[in-house]
């Protein structure tokens, strides 16, 4: 784990498509900043996934955007529950490419000045060593076709032409690999949470710790979690005045502690659910807030 600028990450050969999901969009940054970075720069094709109410909050600002949906498309997505707000990146080249999940929009402040985690997967197609990574890449590329089915028709349309096509030209594994140590999750298939207690099948954890910016008012998920784990010793990272964990509910539930991270600079815009049980430990960094 290091420190680094977001935009190093996109120093690599020139993307044949570049896919990205944020919920919050700051295209002068990313025109700035990103879009000159080697991998966009003589990119084929990049598309920007976003949530349709921020795209629409986004158009009645001010903002400058004079490359949008002429050098990169934006797809608004649609929820009927909750918003988009996926923070994953597929980058693929002529003979391989990288997949990103983490916790950072697109903004200036995402990708560079917030603490925020992002797991980056690089991967060569035809490599035996990068085939969890290839699978992984190829569920990223169909996330993003259910992604484009949420969106207005004509946008579906050239959205789903680049993903079939790649989809098409790239060499995807046919079959699972298997069994695997990493796993991408996503709530097209249902509750994340509700995943992660399933596929734990009844080893329950003896330790949580828990990392997220933004809490339900009433402390739902925290009781939820009690109520799922009640031997587990939750510790969650707070940082003041920017977590919004309410602590009034946590009074009564027993085995909660919190650590307080002292960083001014930088606002803990990351995500981290992790757990120790008995015979399996594990963790999710991704977008998802403990709410």
């Amino acid at each position: 784990m290091r420190y680094l600028d977001y935009s190093s990450l996109l120093s690599g050969e020139p993307a044949h498509l570049a896919l990205f999901s944020t919920f919050q969009f700051d295209p002068d940054y990313f025109e700035r900043r990103l879009l000159k970075c080697a991998a966009l720069s003589k990119a084929r094709r990049i598309a920007v996934f976003m949530d349709a109410v921020q795209w629409h909050r986004l158009l009645q600002r001010d903002v400058p955007a004079w490359r949008m949906n002429r050098r990169y498309l934006v797809v608004p997505v649609r929820r009927n529950e909750g918003v988009f707000h996926p923070k994953l990146n597929l980058i693929l080249t002529e003979g391989g490419g990288q997949l990103q999940c983490g916790s950072n929009n697109l903004t200036r402040s995402g990708c560079a000045s917030n603490l925020e985690l992002l797991n980056t997967l690089p991967f060569e197609f035809g490599v035996e060593e990068d085939s969890t990574a290839v699978e992984l890449a190829g569920q990223a590329l169909n996330f993003f076709r259910q992604a484009a089915h949420h969106t207005d028709e004509a946008v579906s349309r050239i959205a789903g032409g680049w993903i079939q096509e790649a989809e098409k030209v790239y060499p995807w594994p046919k079959t699972s690999q298997g069994e695997r140590g990493i796993e991408l999750l996503h709530s097209f298939e249902g509750p994340i949470l509700d995943r992660i207690i399933e596929s734990l099948n009844g080893d329950d954890p003896q330790a949580v710790f828990v990392v997220s910016p933004f809490h339900d008012g009433d402390g739902r998920l925290c009781r939820k979690l009690a109520e799922q784990w009640p031997q587990a010793k939750v510790e969650m990272l707070v940082q003041q005045g920017y977590t919004t964990l309410p602590v009034a509910p946590l009074k009564n539930l027993t085995g909660f502690s919190l650590s307080e991270i002292r960083v001014s600079s930088r606002r803990v815009h990351a995500k981290l659910l992790a757990w120790k049980g008995e015979s399996s430990n594990g963790c999710v960094v991704g977008s998802a807030n403990f709410t």
